[in-house]
């Protein structure tokens, strides 16, 4: 992961076995998946506008306003540029950006935010105080 970078909390992992027996008989297992989560926070959701914001410091307002901040911004960005989404942007949002930096592999000590658009995952640093 030192080249390719970390998973983002909330990636979506799959797989399957694909194998051949003595005979040359190929056999391929049911496909299987996981979301690749960090479990050390109690993750609570917001979701609605093509935005699910999860977060687990601060009260339910204080999610409820990034929540409607990151939709508007969307609609913004697809009415004015052109740019949407075919799915739902994921959110993280971090009590703080050590927190963020501990849930992810290899990032600067300055990172506040990072965004994986592969995954539609956005994760941010955020202490419920500095919303103002």
């Amino acid at each position: 992961m030192r080249q390719s970078g970390s998973l983002p909390p909330g990636a979506r992992l799959w797989w399957d076995w694909r194998v051949t027996d003595d005979s040359g008989e190929p056999f391929s297992s049911p496909k299987q998946g996981a979301i690749w989560l960090d479990a050390v926070h109690p993750w609570r959701i917001v979701s609605g506008g093509d935005i699910n914001l999860h977060w687990y410091s601060g009260s339910a307002s204080f999610a409820q306003a990034l929540h409607d901040y990151a939709a508007q911004a969307l609609i913004r960005l697809t009415h004015d540029i052109g740019v949407g989404t075919d799915q739902p942007i994921d959110v993280y949002i971090y009590a703080d950006t050590q927190d963020l930096q501990q849930a992810v592999l290899y990032t600067p000590s300055w990172t506040g935010g990072l965004a994986f658009p592969e995954n539609d995952i956005v994760i941010i640093g955020i202490d419920p105080s500095n919303l103002g």
